[in-house]
């Protein structure tokens, strides 16, 4: 999954999920070992299955793992051309397909690579398959050695990480368009909903509606989901100096949905400033 839609929210923290405790225990997990939930409990807690036993923890006392089933890694004493995909956790431990060959290694023997499945990303060259602009698509397969498979509008191929540059639009990202018109007002912020099509062109959800843009013709904004932001303003709700963190994205009114410490409530982007 691409990092900018991966959270650690309590609430987002589900079955199959790899997580660390925050604490240690000898009992339970040592601390840095890694579990996978089997169970959402509905008073907050989760029942994890470390090497020891299964154990039932508060889910705030839980970290999400940077490795979760289906990341893209490489090994740390090896070769960064060569990539791998995490298949399972198996006591403690990570079950790693490289080429076909499945090893176990330690999360400290890992690092992500830069490319996920979903993320959207250029080629540094061109050629008459990928004009130069053309974006695409990581897809979920590994096939050459140290090669992430890219869909584009013209085909898939295969490319080295270092032959690839991430996009600065990604799936759900928040957006402004270049220009405007009757439908989308400028300055109107929408968002990401479908990659690129055949034409390269990707869809975006303003207020009235959803229409497909070049990627060129659009720019990311600052404030994103999970940003933290503060309110222009304050009240007795939202007191001057809060620190609120964007939970969703209300589209169709223009708004920001952002968590501050006495509740949740929407904003206009322009009256929200990161912190």
């Amino acid at each position: 999954m691409p990092p900018h839609l991966e959270s650690d929210d309590v609430d987002d923290i589900k079955t199959g999920t790899y997580v660390y405790w925050m604490k240690a225990n000898e009992d339970v997990a040592e601390r840095g070992e890694l579990g996978e939930v089997v169970r959402v409990d509905d008073n907050g807690r989760r029942k994890v299955s470390f090497p020891k036993g299964n154990f039932s923890i508060e889910a705030r006392q839980l970290n999400v793992s940077d490795f979760q089933k289906g990341t893209f890694v490489h090994m740390t004493d090896e070769d960064t051309d060569l990539i791998g995909e995490i298949k399972e956790l198996d006591n403690g431990k990570l079950q790693v397909d490289f080429e076909g060959k499945q090893k176990i290694l330690q999360p400290k023997k890992l690092i992500r690579c830069d490319f996920q499945p979903g993320m959207f990303a250029f080629w540094t060259r061109s050629d008459e398959d990928i004009p130069p602009g053309h974006m695409g698509e990581v897809q979920k397969d590994l096939t050459d050695k140290g090669r992430v498979r890219v869909k584009f509008p013209k085909g898939k191929w295969n490319f080295k990480p270092c032959q690839m540059v991430r996009a600065p639009i990604q799936l759900r990202s928040l957006v402004l368009w270049t220009d405007s018109s009757d439908d989308i007002a400028k300055g109107e912020v929408g968002q990401v909903i479908q990659g690129p099509n055949d034409e390269g062109k990707v869809e975006v959800q303003f207020a009235k509606g959803a229409w497909r843009f070049n990627p060129e013709d659009l720019y990311q904004i600052e404030t994103q989901l999970h940003s933290f932001v503060t309110w222009e303003k304050h009240d007795e709700d939202v007191l001057k100096g809060d620190v609120g963190e964007v939970k969703k994205v209300k589209v169709d009114r223009g708004r920001l949905s952002v968590q501050f410490p006495k509740g949740t409530w929407s904003f206009k982007v322009n009256e929200l400033q990161m912190y």
